[in-house]
């Protein structure tokens, strides 16, 4: 009767083991397919990194997320959230490689994990990581292109394996869609500058239009020129060209709103900036921006200082102009006057 009896609780246990396990497949099956609809069609790897933070807080019950990439061995926050609300980096955070548990996490191409922050040699504290309690830090590499580590912050109850076991299995199926959009950013941007390529900016500038027309909006275009860049080139190389052309791309990235307007190289050493939901007079304010920031750029060739300076022209819609063409046009011939 006891043979019995120990036999029918141990078939109870197997029975109550398996369908825990079965639980947790249905929950991981369930949350890869609400991940996967939400990251299918996403083109931008930034929103892809918004995607699987906002699932990493959630499945791992935790009050903060973020995701660093290796750039000139240093760790950049690109992306981070505090309870599901994004949180705006300007300028990026930065972090060394050398003790820190992220910097561990990406050397050692493992997950780390710190359950008591102020005491642990791996955590360094910064002024603004104060509030850390335990982290737990997972690497990870899309084609050697984008390095980085994923940061899940202050666990509600202490850290367990599931935890590391879902939090991998978020960030496995989301390295799919960072690297699809990586692929497409690459296809649509230009090599030199990082700024849009031209065919991406004729089809953003149709689209923002269309867009204006039917929410009775405006759209400003702004075309930038840099002046003398022939004679510049001839002068001083092309090799030197190519730094100019960087640091004016850079000016202008500096300058805009971020993931609001859109920044393209027209060609050579002609840029262009979409700007949506900006009537003409905000357009001069930034075209006014630009020019002085460029003005008071030091660039230096061979330890002399060299002047850069830039024409700009601004057209909007539907003010000066109702077809991309003939915006672009207005705006060209705003150059010059």
């Amino acid at each position: 009767m006891n043979d019995m009896r120990r036999s029918l609780l141990n078939n109870i246990n197997q029975l109550n083991m398996t369908n825990n396990e079965l639980d947790k497949r249905v929950y991981e099956l369930s949350l890869l397919n609400v991940l996967n609809q939400e990251l299918n069609y996403l083109k931008d790897y930034k929103q892809v990194f918004r995607i699987i933070l906002k699932h990493l807080t959630a499945a791992c019950q935790s009050e903060r997320a973020s995701v660093m990439i290796i750039e000139n061995d240093e760790l950049i926050v690109v992306e981070a959230n505090r309870e599901s609300e994004f949180v705006q980096i300007r300028p990026p955070a930065r972090l060394m490689l050398e003790n820190s548990a992220a910097g561990t996490a990406l050397k050692k191409e493992k997950t780390v994990v710190v359950r008591n922050a102020e005491k642990s040699n791996l955590f360094k504290r910064h002024e603004n990581n104060s509030y850390v309690k335990n982290i737990l830090c997972i690497p990870f590499n899309v084609r050697e292109n984008i390095k980085g580590v994923f940061n899940i912050v202050n666990r509600k109850r202490a850290w367990n394996k599931d935890n590391a076991q879902i939090a991998q299995l978020i960030i496995n199926q989301g390295l799919i869609a960072i690297d699809n959009a990586r692929l497409y950013e690459l296809a649509i941007t230009d090599g030199l500058t990082g700024l849009y390529i031209h065919r991406y900016f004729q089809v953003r500038l149709s689209e923002e239009i269309a867009k204006s027309k039917r929410f009775e909006k405006k759209v400003s275009l702004a075309m930038i020129d840099i002046d003398h860049f022939k004679k510049f080139n001839d002068t001083f190389g092309h090799q030197t060209g190519d730094q100019v052309l960087k640091i004016v791309s850079n000016i202008v990235r500096e300058n805009i709103r971020a993931e609001i307007d859109i920044a393209a190289r027209y060609g050579g050493e002609e840029f262009a900036i979409i700007m949506p939901d900006t009537d003409s007079v905000g357009s001069v304010v930034t075209a006014d921006r630009l020019r002085k920031a460029m003005e008071e750029y030091d660039f230096k060739v061979e330890g002399k200082k060299v002047a850069i300076t830039i024409s700009i022209g601004v057209s909007t819609y539907p003010d000066h102009a109702k077809k991309p063409v003939d915006l672009i046009l207005a705006a060209d011939n705003a150059l010059y006057v």
